[in-house]
């Protein structure tokens, strides 16, 4: 049950910093496009 535990919670953690980076990297990527279309 712990180990269980351990993994769900894992899993659920590593999904959460996937999903910051993934919005973060779109906000790069939007910034980056919104400047090469201004120039």
């Amino acid at each position: 049950f712990g180990l269980l535990a351990i993994l769900t919670w894992m899993l659920y953690e590593t999904r959460l910093m996937i999903l910051r980076f993934g919005i973060k990297h779109c906000q790069i990527q939007g910034q980056i496009m919104k400047s090469k279309k201004n120039k």
